[in-house]
């Protein structure tokens, strides 16, 4: 399904060799639609381990006891 959320064009510097190989495996007309593809699956895993540091944090901070399983269940809430 095709996002439908307004653009905004953007300046980002590239290191050139990954810009050529995007280029070369990323037809034109595509390229903005996959990297914004990435940067939105970097930014929910980036979210998730900022989660679950928060959440080990709190667990040392407050002396709580969990199992593996509560654990898991606190990291993997909200995800599908």
């Amino acid at each position: 399904m095709k996002n439908t959320d307004p653009r905004k064009k953007t300046n980002y510097m590239i290191n050139t060799r990954i810009l050529m190989q995007f280029n070369a495996l990323v037809p034109p007309r595509k390229r903005s639609d996959a990297v914004n593809e990435a940067l939105e699956e970097w930014m929910i895993q980036r979210g998730r381990e900022l989660a679950s540091k928060a959440i080990d944090e709190f667990r040392i901070k407050n002396k709580l006891k969990m199992s593996d399983a509560e654990i898991r269940k606190a990291i993997n809430y909200g995800r599908e």
